[in-house]
Order: structure tokens, then C-alpha cells, then sequence
């Protein structure tokens, strides 16, 4: 017995809209002008010089996912093969946009989790098993202990506009 499917082309292939095309565009030059981007550039490339494979990228109050979506990116074009990216967010409306462009990632080798939540909360989650890349902005509110958080969370820690000391006295 045969049996035959028909599967419409946009299934296949889906149309991109002006909105998508401009979301997976206009990425990287605005990405690559974030202060902590040359920081994360190194520390990939240092990593895959050292025999690592995979890798875990965290950013906490990621906005629209773009610095995040760009780093992973870097990491498969250096030949990581398992790259993490995870992003929390408190705006819903920046984590639907992170969500819709990390959807034009078609690579296997990575894998997004764009989350509403708190980002004290995720950095106090990611403490059990710290990410490699651990990338933040302070919030109005508790900076301090996000700080403290974000350093148990993940072994290279950048702030937003600039790198932190690897661990913070006690």
C-alpha cells in the first residue's frame, strides 16, 4: 500500500515577513556593539581552543535576546557542537521578540529557552550547575545580591558595559 502526502510549500519553507526579516538582520552589528561583546568573543574563542565542545550561555535580563542569540551564533561558527543559550526577562513583550527570532535559528547544535520570569530567580536556579557565560544588568532593586548571584551562577560573569572580578570577596 502507498500513500501520498501533499505538504504545502509555506510549511516547508516559510514566507518571512518584513518584521522577521528585520528581526534576523539587524542582529549582529547591534550585538557586536555591546561593550561586553569583545569579553565574550575571547572567552568563546578560548574555550574552543581548549577542547570544549559544548557550552552554557545564561543571560539574565536579556531584553530581546539579542546579544544572546548572537553569541550563540559566534560559538557554532567556532565549532561548538551543544551550545545553551538561556534568557530571562521580565517584559513579556521583549521575551515574545526573543522567541519569535531565535525561531530563524535553524541550527540543531543549538538550543534556546527564552523565559518570563525574575532574574534573581533564574541566577539563583543557574547555581546548581553555572553556565560558562553568565551576562546581566543590575536591576534598581537589589543590586548587590544580583551581583553575588550572578557570580555563583557562572564562571565568566559580565554586567552590562563592563566585566566583573571573577569571584566577589565575602
Amino acid at each position: 500500500m502507498h500513500y501520498a502526502y501533499t505538504i504545502p510549500a509555506s510549511v516547508v519553507q516559510p514566507l518571512l515577513t518584513s518584521h522577521a526579516t528585520m528581526i534576523c538582520s539587524v542582529r549582529a552589528p547591534a550585538a557586536k556593539e555591546d561593550r561586553r561583546w569583545p569579553v565574550i568573543a575571547r572567552k568563546l574563542a578560548a574555550l574552543r581552543a581548549r577542547g570544549r565542545r559544548s557550552i552554557r550561555l545564561v543571560d539574565a535580563n536579556c531584553g530581546d535576546g539579542e546579544l544572546l542569540i548572537v553569541a550563540a551564533q559566534y560559538a557554532r561558527t567556532l565549532g561548538f557542537v551543544a551550545i545553551e543559550a538561556h534568557g530571562v526577562d521580565s517584559n513579556a513583550a521583549l521575551i515574545a521578540h526573543a522567541q519569535a527570532a531565535a525561531c530563524f535559528i535553524n541550527d540543531p547544535a543549538i538550543g534556546f529557552d527564552f523565559t518570563l520570569g525574575d532574574a534573581q530567580a533564574a541566577l539563583r536556579d543557574e547555581a546548581a550547575f553555572p553556565a560558562d557565560i553568565v551576562l546581566y544588568a543590575e536591576q534598581a532593586t537589589g543590586g548587590e545580591a544580583m551581583t553575588t548571584q550572578a557570580h555563583a551562577a557562572g564562571h565568566l560573569v559580565l554586567r552590562a558595559g563592563r566585566p566583573l572580578p571573577k569571584r566577589l570577596a565575602a
